[in-house]
């Protein structure tokens, strides 16, 4: 089963957000986006419960999101999933200061 009727399956289920990204090893925002793609195509899902948020937004530069998302196509990914990953490796593996290499210690 493909991960976008895996993602439909378990919605329809009445299942979480954040479940099913964790279940199907994805980010919760391409739940989101499958999820909604399938309602415009007359699927049956019901409403996501609503929980605290797990996840807080930034913004990108345009330029970033357009590399963003070529780098993220090349590895059949989204944006988001690619940025959340970067993210995650970088704060993970305390990189932090080594990619930004402004001579301010990690914390």
């Amino acid at each position: 089963m493909k991960v976008e009727q895996k993602i439909i399956a378990l919605a329809q289920e009445g299942m979480r957000r954040t479940e099913i990204a964790k279940t199907v090893k994805c980010s919760v925002h391409t739940v989101y986006d499958y999820v909604c793609k399938a309602r415009r195509d007359g699927v049956t899902i019901p409403p996501f419960k609503k929980g605290s948020p797990k996840f807080a937004q930034i913004t990108v530069p345009n330029e970033a999101a357009m590399k963003l998302r070529s780098a993220a196509r090349v590895r059949n990914i989204t944006a988001s999933e690619l940025a959340e990953r970067l993210l995650a490796e970088m704060v993970d593996g305390n990189l932090i200061a080594a990619v930004l290499d402004d001579g301010v210690a990690n914390v």
